[in-house]
């Protein structure tokens, strides 16, 4: 997966950056996302918290009715893992940072609308984890289980935008493709609901 990943990012590079230098327009954009990370562990459930994310992007025309849109972002996800059963009812809070290169294609439905869809490509930057004790909840203690391992991702995106006065609203649906566990008995996947604030800074 990650031979395959690296492989889809060189050629992706490639054949997004002569696209940058005919950019139609570009901006910055930032928003939340939820149920970020899903999947399953012995013992115990798997649960999304709530993520950031933030950066930079262009779009070039591709003709009247289509869009090349490309991103650059830096994105916070995370998980829970909920353990019921053991004493204490631990919860280990997994929070993870990205490097993402989105590079989506888009329809435009009218003047205000447009759907996108495309691949998108992560590489973990940060990782940071905690466990949260019942009856401590006022604390945090840090946690070293190294439940998400340094990887690559993978994953298919579909969205939509609304185009305000001057800005837009976008959401977006991202499904990851690997598994980023780093334990053989536990699965986790980025599954990514995305809302965004779009801000055009240059338009041609």
């Amino acid at each position: 997966m990650k031979r395959a990943v690296v492989t889809a990012f060189v050629l992706t590079i490639g054949f997004v950056l002569p696209s940058a230098a005919a950019a139609q327009s570009i901006g910055v954009l930032g928003g939340a996302s939820f149920a970020n990370m899903r999947g399953s562990v012995p013992d115990g459930t798997v649960s999304g918290t709530l993520g950031l994310e933030a950066g930079v992007y262009f779009t070039r025309p591709a003709n009247d009715f289509l869009d090349l849109h490309v991103e650059a972002l830096f994105s916070r996800k995370g998980a829970a893992f909920h353990f019921p059963t053991f004493e204490s009812s631990p919860v280990v809070v997994a929070r993870v940072t990205y490097f993402e290169l989105p590079v989506l294609l888009e329809w435009k439905l009218g003047s205000r609308i447009k759907v996108s869809g495309g691949m998108v490509l992560a590489w973990k930057v940060g990782h940071h984890e905690t466990i949260e004790i019942a009856g401590r909840d006022d604390q945090l203690y840090p946690y070293y289980s190294n439940y998400v391992k340094d990887s690559v991702d993978g994953s298919l995106a579909i969205g939509g935008q609304f185009q305000l006065k001057k800005h837009a609203i976008g959401v977006r649906y991202t499904h990851g493709f690997a598994n980023l566990a780093a334990r053989p008995d536990t699965t986790l996947r980025n599954h990514t609901l995305a809302f965004t604030f779009i801000m055009p800074l240059w338009n041609r």
